[in-house]
């Protein structure tokens, strides 16, 4: 049976991508999100960890898109 997980390193790349197109810097989403410095936003790009769900529902808002368009998932086969 197979099951979805989250890609941590093609999220980071698709948050980093998203916030190039929507011409969104790492200090607005940092603000936005009353993230106390930019680093936790270069954790993500860098896949070292991921946004909260409060966060990408944020950023989804910010970017006025689904937070499941944020999310890169790929599939795995359960044993």
């Amino acid at each position: 049976m197979e099951y979805f997980v989250i890609d941590m390193e093609r999220t980071g790349e698709r948050i980093k991508h998203l916030s190039k197109e929507r011409n969104t810097s790492v200090r607005q989403i940092q603000e936005y999100l009353g993230l106390e410095s930019v680093q936790s936003v270069y954790d993500w790009f860098h896949a070292r960890t991921l946004p909260t769900i409060d966060h990408l529902f944020a950023l989804g808002r910010l970017w006025n898109i689904g937070m499941e368009s944020i999310l890169v998932t790929d599939r795995k086969e359960r044993t």
